[in-house]
Parts: C-alpha cells; sequence; structure tokens
C-alpha cells in the first residue's frame, strides 16, 4: 500500500493520485520507470523520482518510523503490508475510569503470541521498553484516544510513540463500523470464550480491586484471560478492517 501511494509527495494531492492509478501509474516503480507523464513537467518529474527513492530507501531500512511522520494519522494504517508482521497489538486495563487511575496490566500481542505486564508484578518502565523494542509499527482498539495517552503519562518516553499506529476504532468508523470493541466483533463475527464473553472494562477494574484485596485468587486470572481477548482480538480484527480500507483506497473510479 506505501507503495501505492503518491500523497506521500508535498503538495501531491488525492485526485492527483488518482488521475496517475487511471493511467496504469500504481506504484512507485512505475513512476520511476516511466520516461514521461503526461501532466506532469519533466522538471517536476525529476524531483518526484528523487522523493520516491528516497521513500524506497527508507522502506528497504525497515524505518516506519520515517513513513508515521510522513503520513497523517488517519492514514497510518497504509503501513500494515509493510510493517504488520513486526507489528505489536496492544491494550491496556486500569484501575478506574475517573481522574485519578493508573494501569493495572499491559497486554501486548504479535503473530507468535500474547505477554502481559501486570503492575506490581512484572510492569516497569525497563520490561516495557524491552517488550516493546522489536516491534515497527502499533495496533490498538482507540488506543490513540485511550491507551496510548495513558500510557504517556506513566512511561514517557517510549520509542513506541513514534511508531505508525494503525487504530481499528477510528479507522472501523470509515467503513461504518461504529461502537466499542466488543460491538464490532459481534458485526463481524468474532466470537470469545463464554467466562469473558460477557465482560467489559467495569468488570476488569472490579476484577482488579478485588485481587488487591485479596479477596477472590482467582481475579487476576480471569483480568488476564479478559486483557488476552481484548489484545489477541485485534489480530483478525486488523485483518478485516484492512481489507474493506484497501478496497476503498485503490478504487480508481470517482474521486475521494
Amino acid at each position: 500500500m506505501l507503495q501505492n501511494t503518491f500523497t506521500l509527495i508535498p503538495g501531491f494531492k488525492e485526485k492527483q493520485q488518482r488521475q496517475l492509478w487511471k493511467k496504469g501509474i500504481l506504484t512507485w516503480d512505475d513512476f520511476l520507470q516511466a520516461e514521461a507523464i503526461q501532466g506532469i513537467s519533466a522538471l517536476r518529474k525529476q524531483e518526484i523520482d528523487r522523493q520516491l527513492q528516497r521513500f524506497k530507501y527508507h522502506l528497504e531500512q525497515r524505518d516506519s518510523v520515517f513513513f508515521a511522520r510522513k503520513l497523517p494519522s488517519g492514514l497510518h494504517w497504509l503501513c500494515y503490508p509493510a510493517f504488520g508482521e513486526e507489528a505489536v497489538f496492544l491494550d491496556i486495563e486500569t484501575s478506574g475510569t475517573g481522574r485519578v487511575h493508573y494501569i493495572t496490566v499491559i497486554g501486548a500481542a504479535d503473530r507468535s503470541g500474547y505477554q502481559s505486564l501486570v503492575r506490581e508484578v512484572n510492569l516497569n518502565a525497563a520490561r516495557l521498553k524491552e517488550l516493546l523494542a522489536p516491534y515497527k509499527m502499533v495496533i490498538s482498539f482507540y488506543g490513540s484516544g485511550f491507551d496510548i495517552p495513558i500510557m504517556k503519562k506513566e512511561f514517557p518516553f517510549l520509542p513506541l510513540y513514534s511508531l505508525p499506529h494503525f487504530d481499528l476504532c477510528l479507522c472501523g468508523k470509515q467503513i461504518g463500523l461504529h461502537g466499542g470493541l466488543k460491538k464490532v466483533e459481534i458485526q463481524l463475527g468474532i466470537t470469545r470464550p463464554q467466562e469473558v464473553s460477557g465482560m467489559g472494562g467495569y468488570q476488569a477494574v472490579i476484577l482488579w480491586d478485588k485481587y488487591r484485596r485479596n479477596e477472590d485468587h482467582q481475579a487476576l486470572e480471569l483480568l488476564l484471560r479478559y486483557n488476552r481477548e481484548d489484545t489477541c482480538n485485534l489480530v483478525q480484527l486488523a485483518e478485516m478492517i484492512f481489507d474493506r480500507l484497501q478496497q476503498d483506497y485503490l478504487k480508481v473510479d470517482g474521486e475521494a
């Protein structure tokens, strides 16, 4: 998808991008290999060629931060084909929803599995930085409005914040998926195990409180099962939402 995207070029509009696609100039390489392109002067083409070569270099170097800076946040999902295999699927739980609250669990998944960091057990800045270090992209459900701002307050200097962020909640709305994570899962036919199927954020807060008060020895285990579903379901959700975004994005008939 990145290599189909010409709006990375300063001053290049979506209308111009679609005009290129209609002419059969679908990728950066198509543009570079063309001797001339109708509507683009030779001087302008040389300038664009240089920029496209720079984009190709950063892609070959696996420099996802470069593209996060170049793209508006609403288009970070375009990085998914290039960096999705190196993405972290992220979800946090907190002690409440009021002004005074803190992170209780951070769940992190990739295509090989799931890990959790728990407050007062193994959650600290050094461990979190180590866990997140390999990743090139972040995928969340409304992480831009909830998870990431809260994480920044407790852990303000993580490289994670510079990565492209595919927010499935905000991107889902672009294709008609509205509501919270559980509602969107139902719309897409994603199911959960019975023991956590009816749980939400409020129940997660209660479970943490019971664990802290030592009132329920299984509370933390159930909380982690819930977080695991919240986190790991994002893998399937990302594929579904990306497929539909891609179909809409690559349409060449009409103008967005």
